[in-house]
C-alpha cells in the first residue's frame, strides 16, 4: 500500500473555520431575535393584548346586575341594553366607550353583567332567554336588547359607534 501524506491540520483549520462561522451566525440570530423582541413593546401596533393593557375598563356608567337581578328587570317590562363582558377581554375594552357614547346620545341605561362572576346556572338563565343568546353567551363582548320580557336583538362582538347607532335605531331607540 502506498502512504498517502494526509494534512491533517488543514483539514483541522477548516473544521474550526466552518466552527466559527456557525458561532458567529448564532451570535448574529440571537441579537436580531433580542432586537426584535425589544422593539415590539415599544411600536404602536393593533394587537388586542397591547390595547388591553392599555384602554381602562371603566363601566361605572354602567348598571352592574347579577343574573338574577336582569331576569327581574326584563321581566318587569320597558326596553333594556345589556353589555355582557368581562374586563381582560380586549374586545371589551375597545367596545365600552362605544356603548358610553351611545347610552349618552339615546339615554339609555347599560345594564351591566360581568362574565367572570356568572355561575353555570347564570349561564343556563341567560341561554334559555332565546336561542341566539344561548349559542352566543360566554362569547364577549355581547349586546343583548329585551323589550317587554322578551329578547328583542342582539350583537355579538365588537362594534364600532355606527353599527351600534344602527343596531339601536333599528329596534327604536332614537337620539336625544
Amino acid at each position: 500500500m502506498k502512504d498517502k501524506n494526509v494534512d491533517y491540520s488543514s483539514i483541522l483549520n477548516k473544521i474550526v473555520y466552518c466552527l466559527y462561522v456557525v458561532i458567529a451566525l448564532l451570535i448574529l440570530n440571537s441579537i436580531l431575535l433580542t432586537v426584535s423582541i425589544g422593539t415590539k413593546g415599544t411600536t404602536n401596533t393593533n394587537n388586542s393584548n397591547n390595547e388591553q393593557e392599555e384602554l381602562p375598563y371603566d363601566v361605572s356608567q354602567f348598571t352592574e346586575m347579577t343574573t338574577d337581578q336582569a331576569m327581574v328587570a326584563i321581566e318587569a317590562g320597558g326596553i333594556q341594553v345589556f353589555y355582557i363582558g368581562h374586563s381582560s377581554c380586549g374586545f371589551c375594552r375597545r367596545y365600552v366607550p362605544v356603548l358610553q357614547e351611545a347610552q349618552k346620545a339615546y339615554g339609555f341605561k347599560t345594564l351591566y353583567i360581568d362574565t367572570d362572576k356568572l355561575t353555570s346556572a347564570d349561564v343556563e338563565k341567560w341561554s334559555a332567554l332565546d336561542d341566539y343568546v344561548k349559542e352566543s353567551f360566554g362569547y364577549t363582548p355581547l349586546t343583548v336588547i329585551t323589550k317587554d320580557g322578551q329578547y328583542l336583538d342582539g350583537q355579538l362582538g365588537y362594534m364600532d359607534y355606527n353599527a351600534l347607532k344602527a343596531l339601536l335605531e333599528k329596534n327604536g331607540f332614537q337620539a336625544k
